[in-house]
């Protein structure tokens, strides 16, 4: 499972539309003081490429998203957890996730827009998949 970051104070990122896009470079180093707590990002909305991104930031060569185990979930302390990011989703598969081809809404945003319709459990945390090598298909015709 992967966790995501919040940034407080005033250079958030924020817009009145509820989305996280940042138009700063894509380092993110004016990020690394700042106070920053830890959340579950939803599956709602989370795609490849975002799974892909994560993956490149990490260090791998691609990913892809997973689906959350019982196995995995079941050890996790779901009192101390809590979503903070849901519609997580990039353009491309090489998107840097802090650049304006990513996006991802604030959870608390996405229950007040949708309600019951949009609540996370502990089956819909994201989770990715990374690799050493790209993937490759191969398509006969």
């Amino acid at each position: 499972m992967v966790m995501l970051t919040t940034v407080h104070g005033d250079d958030s990122g924020h817009d009145d539309s509820g989305d996280y896009d940042s138009d700063d470079d894509d380092s993110g180093d004016d990020y690394k003081d700042r106070d920053m707590k830890w959340y579950l990002g939803c599956d709602d909305h989370f795609n490849n490429n975002a799974a892909s991104s994560i993956c490149k930031e990490l260090g791998f060569k691609d990913g892809r998203t997973f689906p959350v185990l019982k196995k995995m979930a079941s050890g996790l302390d779901w009192e101390k957890l809590f979503f903070g990011w849901s519609h997580i989703s990039c353009d491309y598969p090489d998107a840097k996730m802090m650049s304006q081809h990513c996006h991802a809404r604030e959870y608390e945003d996405v229950m007040e827009m949708y309600g019951s319709e949009a609540v996370c459990t502990s089956n819909d945390p994201i989770a990715v998949q990374c690799f050493e090598e790209p993937a490759h298909f191969t398509i006969d015709v």
